[in-house]
C-alpha cells in the first residue's frame, strides 16, 4: 500500500510488497550483486552476524507476522524484534591505523566524485555526507538524542586514540516516524579481541531486555579525522539498515564523533548522524550518506546507569597503551583533558551544572594517570 501520509517522494520508501518497503528488497538485490572484488577489500565480519542475519532472513520468510503492517505500539512492546540482531562489534574488529597518519590523508571527498566501484578506492576514505534538504525531500522521520547518551559517547571517543564503536538504544514510534535514542552501549573490548566480543555483546543485548529498549543504531569515533562517513562505513550503514529492516520497517542510525578533529577548532566534539540511501538499481556504485537532523533532550538527572558505564568504560580503558594522553596540550596553553571538560559540560544533565559530574570524571582520569 501507499502510504499518503509519506512526502518524502521516494517511491521505494512508501510502496509495499508482503507488507515490506521496496527499499528492503533493493538493497537485498543490492548486496547480491556487489563484486567479489568490493567484498574482498571490506572488512571481515564477525560470525555473529552472519547467524543473526541467517536467523532473521528465515524469520521473515517463515513468520507471516512479518508480513503485517507495523504495530500502532512503540518499540518498547517491540523489544524482541530488533535488539537480538548484533550489528556494530563487527565493525572495529581489526586494528586501525595510526591517527596520527590518517589524520593527513583522511579529507572528504565529493560523494558525487566516486562514481563506479573499483579495488582502487581506499575504503577508508571519507565521504562528505548530503542532507535531505540539498535532495529536495524530507527527513522520513524525527531523531531526538538523550543528553546522558551523547555523554557517554564522547567520553568514549576522547579515552583512546583508536577507533571506538558501540550500539544505540532507544524506542521507535511508527505512527508519529519518531526515533528516540535514549543509551549509548559502548563494545568494552580491544580491537581484534573476537572473542570477548561475543562476551560484550551478549552483555550489551541483555542490558538492552532489562532496559526494554530496541538497537536502533551503532556509532563509532574517527579520533582525529572529521565526522564524516568512510567508503567502508556507507557499506556497513547500508548493511545494518537492510538487517533491522528484515522483518517489519525499522530505522537505523549510524553516529560518527570525532573527538580530536584536526579540523575543528571548538572544544566541543564534532559529531554527525547519518544514514545511507542505496544507489540505484543496476548500478556498481557506492549508497549515498545523507547527514541526519536531530534535538538534544537533556536529561532531568544523572542516572545510576551512565554513572555506571562511566567507571566501567574508565576501568577498561586505563592502563591501555592508546590511552589519550590527557596532560598534552590540544591547542594553545590548553590541555587535552581541559578540552574534554569543555566538551563534556554542553552534555550535562539538568542536576549536574555544578560540575560535580565533570570533576567526578576528572578524578577517575588523574588516578589513572598517578597509577601509571
Amino acid at each position: 500500500m501507499v502510504n499518503p501520509t509519506k512526502r518524502s517522494g521516494c517511491g521505494w520508501g512508501s510502496v509495499r510488497y508482503k507488507g515490506r518497503k521496496l527499499d528492503t528488497y533493493k538493497m537485498m538485490w543490492f548486496n547480491k550483486q556487489k563484486p567479489s572484488d568490493s567484498k574482498e577489500i571490506r572488512k571481515p565480519q564477525h560470525h555473529v552476524m552472519k547467524k543473526a542475519r541467517e536467523k532473521a532472513e528465515a524469520k521473515a520468510k517463515s513468520d507471516p507476522a512479518g508480513e503485517t503492517e507495523p504495530s500502532t505500539s512503540t518499540s518498547k512492546d517491540q523489544s524482541d524484534c530488533t535488539h537480538d540482531v548484533p550489528i556494530a562489534a563487527s565493525v572495529m574488529l581489526e586494528e586501525t591505523k595510526a591517527p596520527e597518519t590518517t589524520s593527513l590523508r583522511r579529507r572528504p571527498i565529493k560523494y558525487t566524485s566516486l562514481g563506479q566501484r573499483t579495488i582502487e578506492h581506499d575504503q577508508n576514505a571519507l565521504v562528505e555526507s548530503l542532507s535531505f534538504q540539498t535532495l529536495g525531500k524530507l527527513q522520513p522521520y524525527s531523531i531526538t538524542v538523550s543528553s546522558n547518551c551523547l555523554f557517554l559517547m564522547d567520553l568514549h571517543a576522547h579515552l583512546t586514540s583508536s577507533e571506538v564503536v558501540g550500539y544505540l538504544a532507544g524506542t521507535w514510534e511508527p505512527l508519529t516516524h519518531r526515533l528516540t535514542i535514549e543509551r549509548a552501549f559502548p563494545c568494552r573490548c580491544r580491537l581484534g579481541d573476537k572473542d570477548n566480543a561475543l562476551i560484550v555483546e551478549e552483555e550489551i543485548r541483555q542490558n538492552m531486555d532489562k532496559a526494554k529498549l530496541s538497537l536502533v543504531g551503532w556509532y563509532h569515533s574517527h579520533p582525529t579525522s572529521p565526522a564524516q562517513p568512510s567508503l567502508k562505513d556507507i557499506d556497513a550503514q547500508l548493511d545494518y539498515q537492510v538487517k533491522l529492516n528484515l522483518t517489519k520497517y525499522h530505522p537505523c542510525v549510524g553516529i560518527i564523533c570525532s573527538p580530536f578533529d584536526s579540523q575543528n577548532t571548538q572544544p566541543d566534539s564534532s559529531l554527525v548522524l547519518f544514514m545511507a540511501l542505496p544507489p540505484e538499481m543496476k548500478t556498481n556504485s557506492y549508497g549515498m550518506p545523507i547527514s541526519l537532523n536531530y534535538t538534544v533532550m537533556q536529561e532531568p538527572f544523572l542516572t545510576q546507569d551512565l554513572l555506571n558505564e562511566i567507571k566501567w568504560l574508565c576501568d577498561f580503558c586505563f592502563g591501555a597503551p592508546d590511552l589519550t594522553k590527557f596532560k598534552e596540550t590540544w591547542r594553545g596553553n590548553m590541555a587535552n583533558l581541559d578540552k574534554l571538560k569543555l566538551s563534556l559540560s554542553n552534555k550535562l544533565p539538568s542536576d549536574q551544572t555544578d560540575d560535580r559530574l565533570i570533576n567526578y570524571v576528572t578524578q577517575l582520569i588523574n588516578e589513572a594517570d598517578q597509577g601509571q
